[in-house]
């Protein structure tokens, strides 16, 4: 393992892990980063103000998804340390801030079904900002850095819970669907965006011309409705669908990867659909956690191990859990072949990592 020190990032040419530098190991708020190669051969140390006390819920072109004290959203731009402010979670229609006098947030009201008259607001503590009522993963649909057209936001709000969505211009953040419980969302090539659930259902939206999307059912629920894993959607460069399963064990109130399955939606020759487990990703590496699911070609990124997963805390409440701080963070290599785990973070840097570490992907390249 080499480690320096540096003003200058790692060149955007692999994914990176990046971790906080808690030297008091105690999980308190820090302004020095590692950022880990995914080969966990060298680790550059960096200095970023802008990332103090934030938490860490995606990454695509260079551009991490963040979230303050408050559950503020905004994106930060690794490279460049550009900034865009988000609309505020309190523009969401069913939340309802309270200030003091002097302007500070002191409570706030929630309605727990979205979108009812009859359902009643209740008055909530602060301290569920960020555990209970938070955005837990943020996608984007194109690079804010070049998107001259304009880009759109898709989050999730709580987890498993429901879609919401903005854009440039639009202000506020609406929900795009509250009849599912969704679990991980990615973006198209084409713009659409896929919606998976805790079902293991598969729904598309499309944006049409007044703001609002369509939704299609890609894939009927077929999950155990027990089912206590988290899930994981991807699209293939050929328009193929693939879900992660990943499994844990439970201890100490911390939670361990002991299994990671792999899934692909195959259709048969009268047009049934069913998803199958695969055993081989052949020359691709998929890489999970907090940010975006990302399936890479390791002919492009020969560093990165073949047919393996490369996973991340990925624990919702975790974001908000003060206790949860001091642990030791869930970081490793699954080997598909042999079903083996391989390390590719030094120990002493997966001690009290607060925030959650999350793979930052400079470039985003889609497997052929």
């Amino acid at each position: 393992m080499m480690c320096r020190s540096s003003n200058l990032l790692p060149l955007a040419n692999a994914p990176y892990l990046l971790l906080p530098k808690n030297n008091k190991k105690d999980g308190s708020a820090t302004d020095c980063f590692y950022f880990v190669s995914a080969s966990g051969g060298t680790v550059d140390e960096h200095s970023i103000p802008a990332l103090h006390d934030k938490r860490f819920i995606g990454c695509q072109y260079g551009w991490l998804a963040i979230i303050d004290a408050y559950c503020e959203p905004s994106l930060f731009n690794v490279l460049t340390s550009e900034s865009i402010s988000l609309p505020s979670i309190f523009t969401l229609p069913d939340i309802r801030p309270t200030f003091s006098l002097d302007g500070s947030l002191v409570f706030y009201w929630r309605r727990y079904k979205v979108h009812s008259d009859v359902v009643p607001f209740e008055k909530e503590p602060l301290d569920y900002l960020c555990e209970i009522v938070t955005f837990s993963k943020l996608v984007l649909s194109s690079n804010p850095s070049l998107s001259t057209g304009g880009f759109v936001v898709a989050a999730l709000f709580n987890y498993p819970e429901y879609i919401a969505y903005t854009m440039p211009g639009l202000g506020r953040w609406k929900f795009l669907d509250y009849d599912e419980r969704y679990v991980d969302l990615v973006f198209c090539q084409d713009g659409t965006l896929l919606g998976l659930t805790y079902l293991g259902a598969v729904y598309r939206f499309q944006l049409i011309e007044d703001g609002d999307f369509v939704k299609n059912e890609i894939s009927s629920p077929f999950a155990s409705v027990y089912s206590d894993n988290h899930k994981y959607l991807i699209q293939d460069s050929n328009g193929g669908f693939m879900q992660i399963w990943r499994e844990y064990n439970y201890e100490d109130d911390t939670s361990e990867t002991c299994e990671i399955k792999v899934l692909k939606l195959l259709t048969d020759m009268e047009g049934n659909k069913k998803w199958e487990t695969i055993l081989n990703l052949e020359d691709k590496a998929i890489f999970v956690g907090t940010g975006i699911t990302n399936l890479i070609s390791t002919k492009l990124y020969p560093m990165i191990k073949p047919n393996c997963i490369y996973f991340t805390d990925d624990c919702w409440d975790l974001l908000g859990a003060d206790y949860l701080r001091t642990k030791m963070r869930d970081i490793g290599v699954y080997n598909m072949k042999d079903s083996a785990f391989e390390e590719c973070c030094p120990r002493e840097l997966r001690d009290c990592a607060w925030p959650l570490p999350i793979w930052v992907h400079l470039t985003t390249t889609v497997a052929e």
